[in-house]
Protein backbone atom coordinates (compact mmCIF):
# COMPACT_ATOMS: atom_id res chain seq x y z
CA UNK A 1 0.00 0.00 0.00
CA UNK A 2 1.36 3.40 -1.00
CA UNK A 3 1.12 6.11 1.62
CA UNK A 4 0.04 9.62 0.65
CA UNK A 5 2.83 11.52 -1.10
CA UNK A 6 1.31 14.95 -0.44
CA UNK A 7 -0.51 14.87 2.89
CA UNK A 8 -2.52 17.88 3.88
CA UNK A 9 -1.50 17.52 7.52
CA UNK A 10 2.04 17.00 8.69
CA UNK A 11 2.88 13.45 9.64
CA UNK A 12 5.56 12.53 12.14
CA UNK A 13 8.83 11.49 10.51
CA UNK A 14 9.51 7.79 10.59
CA UNK A 15 12.72 6.45 12.08
CA UNK A 16 15.33 5.03 9.75
CA UNK A 17 14.75 1.33 10.08
CA UNK A 18 15.36 -1.51 7.66
CA UNK A 19 11.60 -1.83 7.19
CA UNK A 20 11.25 1.86 6.19
CA UNK A 21 14.23 1.58 3.83
CA UNK A 22 12.68 -1.43 2.10
CA UNK A 23 9.36 0.41 1.84
CA UNK A 24 11.11 3.43 0.30
CA UNK A 25 12.88 1.21 -2.24
CA UNK A 26 9.57 -0.44 -3.16
CA UNK A 27 8.00 2.99 -3.61
CA UNK A 28 10.82 4.10 -5.93
CA UNK A 29 10.52 0.88 -7.95
CA UNK A 30 6.78 1.40 -8.21
CA UNK A 31 7.33 4.95 -9.43
CA UNK A 32 9.68 3.71 -12.11
CA UNK A 33 7.54 0.76 -13.23
CA UNK A 34 4.08 2.35 -13.41
CA UNK A 35 5.10 5.92 -14.11
CA UNK A 36 5.17 8.78 -11.66
CA UNK A 37 1.85 10.27 -12.75
CA UNK A 38 -0.03 7.03 -12.17
CA UNK A 39 1.52 6.69 -8.71
CA UNK A 40 0.76 10.33 -7.96
CA UNK A 41 -2.88 9.95 -8.94
CA UNK A 42 -3.26 6.74 -6.95
CA UNK A 43 -1.67 8.17 -3.83
CA UNK A 44 -3.71 11.35 -4.04
CA UNK A 45 -6.91 9.33 -4.21
CA UNK A 46 -5.92 7.71 -0.92
CA UNK A 47 -5.26 11.16 0.61
CA UNK A 48 -8.76 12.44 0.12
CA UNK A 49 -8.55 16.16 -0.64
CA UNK A 50 -5.27 16.43 -2.60
CA UNK A 51 -4.92 18.28 -5.93
CA UNK A 52 -3.19 17.28 -9.14
CA UNK A 53 -0.11 19.45 -9.60
CA UNK A 54 1.23 19.97 -13.12
CA UNK A 55 5.03 20.10 -13.05
CA UNK A 56 6.61 23.30 -14.36
CA UNK A 57 8.44 22.96 -17.67
CA UNK A 58 12.15 23.78 -17.92
CA UNK A 59 12.76 27.41 -18.88
CA UNK A 60 15.97 29.03 -20.17
CA UNK A 61 18.41 29.34 -17.26
CA UNK A 62 18.83 33.11 -17.62
CA UNK A 63 15.10 33.59 -16.95
CA UNK A 64 15.42 32.37 -13.39
CA UNK A 65 12.47 30.88 -11.55
CA UNK A 66 8.91 32.01 -12.19
CA UNK A 67 7.18 33.96 -9.42
CA UNK A 68 5.45 31.88 -6.76
CA UNK A 69 2.06 33.24 -7.79
CA UNK A 70 2.57 31.67 -11.23
CA UNK A 71 2.90 28.08 -10.04
CA UNK A 72 0.31 28.07 -7.28
CA UNK A 73 -3.12 26.54 -7.66
CA UNK A 74 -6.50 28.02 -8.29
CA UNK A 75 -7.71 29.67 -11.43
CA UNK A 76 -7.81 28.29 -14.93
CA UNK A 77 -5.22 26.01 -16.51
CA UNK A 78 -4.50 27.27 -20.04
CA UNK A 79 -2.05 26.69 -22.89
CA UNK A 80 1.11 28.61 -22.01
CA UNK A 81 2.88 31.14 -24.20
CA UNK A 82 6.05 29.94 -25.92
CA UNK A 83 4.69 26.43 -26.44
CA UNK A 84 5.59 25.45 -22.87
CA UNK A 85 2.55 23.26 -22.29
CA UNK A 86 -0.16 24.02 -19.73
CA UNK A 87 -0.30 26.17 -16.61
CA UNK A 88 -1.84 29.21 -14.97
CA UNK A 89 -2.52 32.52 -16.68
CA UNK A 90 0.05 34.20 -14.42
CA UNK A 91 2.74 31.77 -15.60
CA UNK A 92 1.89 32.52 -19.23
CA UNK A 93 2.13 36.26 -18.54
CA UNK A 94 5.56 35.74 -16.94
CA UNK A 95 6.72 33.71 -19.97
CA UNK A 96 5.53 36.47 -22.33
CA UNK A 97 7.38 39.06 -20.24
CA UNK A 98 10.62 37.04 -20.43
CA UNK A 99 10.13 36.47 -24.17
CA UNK A 100 9.68 40.22 -24.68
CA UNK A 101 12.91 40.95 -22.79
CA UNK A 102 14.68 38.41 -25.04
CA UNK A 103 13.28 40.15 -28.16
CA UNK A 104 14.53 43.53 -26.93
CA UNK A 105 17.98 41.98 -26.32
CA UNK A 106 17.77 40.39 -29.82
CA UNK A 107 18.29 36.93 -28.33
CA UNK A 108 15.10 34.90 -28.80
CA UNK A 109 15.14 31.65 -26.82
CA UNK A 110 12.91 28.65 -27.33
CA UNK A 111 11.98 25.96 -24.78
CA UNK A 112 15.12 23.99 -23.80
CA UNK A 113 13.18 20.73 -24.25
CA UNK A 114 12.93 21.49 -28.00
CA UNK A 115 16.69 21.17 -28.49
CA UNK A 116 18.65 23.24 -31.00
CA UNK A 117 16.74 25.13 -33.64
CA UNK A 118 17.21 24.15 -37.30
CA UNK A 119 20.38 25.50 -38.91
CA UNK A 120 19.08 25.80 -42.46
CA UNK A 121 16.11 28.13 -42.76
CA UNK A 122 13.96 29.49 -45.53
CA UNK A 123 14.16 33.22 -46.20
CA UNK A 124 10.44 33.80 -45.85
CA UNK A 125 8.95 35.94 -43.09
CA UNK A 126 5.86 34.44 -41.47
CA UNK A 127 4.03 34.84 -38.14
CA UNK A 128 5.42 32.45 -35.54
CA UNK A 129 3.14 30.63 -33.08
CA UNK A 130 2.97 30.90 -29.29
CA UNK A 131 3.81 34.61 -29.10
CA UNK A 132 7.24 34.52 -30.77
CA UNK A 133 6.44 37.25 -33.32
CA UNK A 134 7.72 36.69 -36.87
CA UNK A 135 10.46 34.60 -38.43
CA UNK A 136 11.30 31.84 -40.86
CA UNK A 137 8.73 29.28 -41.98
CA UNK A 138 11.25 26.61 -40.98
CA UNK A 139 11.20 27.88 -37.38
CA UNK A 140 7.39 27.96 -37.47
CA UNK A 141 7.20 24.31 -38.57
CA UNK A 142 9.85 23.31 -36.01
CA UNK A 143 8.00 25.09 -33.16
CA UNK A 144 4.67 23.48 -34.07
CA UNK A 145 6.18 19.97 -34.26
CA UNK A 146 8.20 20.28 -31.03
CA UNK A 147 5.32 21.79 -29.03
CA UNK A 148 3.10 18.90 -30.11
CA UNK A 149 5.85 16.34 -29.41
CA UNK A 150 6.89 17.56 -25.95
CA UNK A 151 3.84 19.32 -24.51
CA UNK A 152 0.95 18.18 -26.73
CA UNK A 153 -0.14 21.73 -27.55
CA UNK A 154 -0.94 23.39 -30.86
CA UNK A 155 -0.87 27.01 -32.03
CA UNK A 156 -4.65 26.90 -32.39
CA UNK A 157 -5.07 25.96 -28.72
CA UNK A 158 -2.76 28.83 -27.69
CA UNK A 159 -4.62 31.34 -29.87
CA UNK A 160 -7.95 30.22 -28.41
CA UNK A 161 -6.61 30.60 -24.84
CA UNK A 162 -5.12 33.99 -25.71
CA UNK A 163 -8.44 35.22 -27.07
CA UNK A 164 -10.40 34.02 -24.03
CA UNK A 165 -7.97 35.08 -21.31
CA UNK A 166 -6.32 38.05 -23.02
CA UNK A 167 -2.83 36.98 -21.95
Amino acid sequence: QVSCLFPLKRRPLMGTTVRNTVKARRTVRAMASIGFLSLLLGSMASCGRAQLMIPLPKFPDCWGAPPESADGWGGDIIVLAGGYGYGRKELSAWILQEMQQDKVARHVQYPPAFGKQPRMMTKDYVPLPFGYGHGSGTIRTWLVLKAKQFYDVSPEQYEAAEAVHEI
